[in-house]
């Protein structure tokens, strides 16, 4: 009996779930009870379960705004009016009749002012992490899994493609200070960019398609309520358990970009992702491609190592891609120096966003290179510079280094043996400061 059961669940579980293999675009979007297109400038919704399209009610003050693009997540649904305004609901799941809208953003406790995109902008993407749906997160560097307050950031990809800020409700409006690092130590180009649950998912100019588990909470920048630890971990086979995230620390580095197996066949630049079920372990990749003639919709888990397709008889939606002949162009970091009577230390292609960089160590003839792996924190109001950073300073394992070398490492740094030694700092974009964690103090100073 208690077999029939189980099946009968996994069925109507299975029978209900959400399948909506499509892709979003500037002026079309979805999440998992309705689909929303912007026609005219204005918004329509059409609930899956209900059929027929519907023009969306919003307050009188939003009625007359020209609308320019549309996405959601779980529960947000975000609208970008002609001049930038943000416009939000985090009631995206219920009847869209009672859907209650704002146009307020940032600190103090998302109760700020308004939030405009930046005119660099070339395209965006909403991203919401639900407590109560999602669950728990799990860091796969691990398999350890723990609970977290829900978190939603509007990610902006800027004209170059090159940079990505990162946008929460409950931060300052006007602070561009927060992105995100792209592969190849941010020197990957965003051709586009979709983001889901606790996944980041783009396309680059060279084809590849690769994914994330990043938000700012797990990359390290939550100093409200979360707390960290950088360690190498001991993978566990089995999943752990952290019921209150606030009396435990998030293991850092936070995982890095993953890439996918390559689609075989013709895509275009229309990209989706679309995470599922409790935990953060799993998504839908969806991307628009074209076979035999017809448009297709190319999908698959995003463990899975095979992609398959399903035909979609419409226009497509996006033209076909074509990998750029050249490299993405290299964006150079800036190297910063510090020196004693006896030691010099060169921090290596530093980019403040991308994590880690090298750190040179050199007496004489003894030379060690290190990493240093640096993270913002949260900012809640206007904060003159510099600002305040944590971070750590990554040590090869003793075995493999020699009396000299851990001599000078000892004599400098003091160091102990471990891997990490944590640290916190003071950044202007023009020094580092490491005024707390080392031995003594360091200042490195820009080229």
């Amino acid at each position: 009996m208690k077999k029939i059961i189980t099946l009968l669940f996994l069925f109507t579980t299975n029978l209900f779930a959400f399948d909506w293999k499509e892709v979003k675009t500037p002026t079309y979007t979805f999440n998992e009870r309705y689909e929303i297109e912007l026609r005219d400038s204005y918004p329509y919704i059409r609930d899956f379960k209900k059929g027929g399209w519907e023009k969306l009610k919003l307050p009188k003050e939003f009625k007359s705004l020209k609308f320019k693009s549309v996405d959601a997540d779980n529960r947000y649904i975000m609208l970008i009016a002609s001049d930038g305004l943000v416009i939000k609901t985090k009631h995206g799941r219920k009847h869209h009749k009672k859907m209650k809208w704002d146009g307020v953003w940032g600190a103090p406790f998302g109760k700020g002012s308004i939030l405009k995109l930046a005119p660099s902008t070339d395209y965006w993407s909403i991203q919401d992490w639900d407590m109560f749906k999602d669950k728990y997160i799990i860091n796969p560097i691990n398999n350890e899994k723990y609970r977290t307050l829900s978190i939603a950031h509007i990610f902006q990809i800027h004209k170059g493609k090159s940079r990505v800020t990162v946008h929460d409700p409950w931060l300052l409006a006007d602070d561009y200070g927060y992105e995100i690092c792209l592969p190849n130590h941010g020197n990957s180009q965003a051709i586009n960019f979709k983001s889901s649950g606790a996944f980041v998912f783009m396309l680059d100019s060279q084809g590849r398609l690769l994914t994330r588990l990043w938000n700012l909470d797990i990359a390290g920048y939550n100093n409200i309520y979360a707390r960290y630890k950088y360690e190498i971990p001991k993978r566990e086979n089995r999943y752990r358990t952290r019921t209150v995230q606030f009396l435990r620390r998030i293991l850092l580095p936070s995982p890095q970009w993953e890439k996918q197996p390559p689609i075989p066949g013709k895509f275009t630049s229309a990209i989706t992702i679309m995470a599922r079920g409790r935990g953060s372990h799993q998504a839908d990749l969806y991307v628009e491609g074209f076979k035999n003639n017809k448009r297709v919709i190319w999908y698959k888990g995003i463990n899975d190592p095979k992609w398959k397709f399903i035909y979609k008889g419409q226009k497509l939606k996006a033209p076909l891609f074509s990998a750029s002949p050249k490299m993405s162009p290299i964006i150079k970091g800036v190297n910063y120096y510090s020196k004693t009577v006896d030691t010099s230390l060169t921090l290596l292609d530093f980019k403040d966003h991308c994590s880690p960089a090298t750190l040179r160590v050199r007496n004489g003839q003894t030379i060690v290179d290190l990493k240093l792996h640096l993270r913002a924190i949260y900012r809640l109001k206007d904060e003159p510079l510099p600002h305040k950073r944590r971070g750590a300073i990554e040590f090869p394992l003793k075995n493999k280094l020699n009396k000299r070398q851990i001599k000078l490492l000892t004599d400098y740094f003091g160091y102990d043996g471990n891997i990490f030694m944590d640290f916190k700092a003071l950044y202007n974009g023009k020094s580092l400061v490491i005024n707390e964690g080392v031995k003594r103090n360091i200042t490195l100073t820009a080229e």
